[in-house]
């Protein structure tokens, strides 16, 4: 079930937009770079980012619940304003190192990440997402919402790699020279022969 829009911003009606990027929001490093990239990208645009977040609802040991009457209204309450918390900290937290941002509006919705955010690629001309870097030979690279996401969606996919750290610098310049297997030349000219 997805819920209506949750729009942050000013009345962005008198915005002048060339489409927009969707960029998909958990509170991870993944979607900070995911979110950075995703702003970077509609400044160059000059389109409008919309930072979403779907909250499907876990229970305390973290295992995702798969129905509404898995949830009461006060968990469900509560599962929506920690989502909301994260993502507007996230998004914040983004926004504080930059000079200049593209107009961006918040929503959080309660569904399936994958299906939440596909469903949302019908009107994007990017769907962005963060890679959280711990994949596994089963998902090739990708993790479980970037291939979902990548498999379905209606517009082109970003996935953020994780950042790489730089490789330690050194003051040592190894060169390595092939070796030449030629001798030189019996005649005394100079030149170089096989030696067989």
């Amino acid at each position: 079930m997805i819920s209506p829009k949750r729009d942050h911003t000013e009345d962005m009606s008198n915005t002048t937009s060339n489409g927009v990027i969707v960029v998909g929001i958990d509170g991870s490093d993944g979607s900070r770079r995911a979110m950075r990239w995703a702003v970077d990208e509609a400044l160059q645009r000059k389109c409008v980012v919309e930072a979403v977040t779907a909250w499907p609802a876990r229970r305390g040991d973290d295992t995702e619940l798969t129905g509404d009457a898995d949830l009461t209204d006060d968990q469900a309450a509560a599962a929506h304003r920690q989502a909301d918390e994260s993502q507007r900290h996230l998004v914040d937290s983004v926004l504080r190192t930059l000079d200049d941002a593209p107009p961006i509006s918040y929503e959080t919705i309660r569904g399936d990440v994958v299906e939440v955010l596909v469903h949302l690629s019908a009107r994007a001309q990017l769907l962005v997402v963060g890679s959280h870097g711990t994949s596994t030979l089963r998902h090739a690279g990708l993790g479980s919402v970037s291939e979902g996401c990548a498999r379905l969606a209606a517009c082109p996919v970003v996935v953020v790699p994780p950042s790489v750290p730089p490789e330690p610098q050194t003051d040592e310049v190894s060169v390595r020279r092939p070796r030449d297997r030629r001798a030189p030349d019996k005649a005394g000219q100079g030149g170089l022969t096989d030696p067989d």
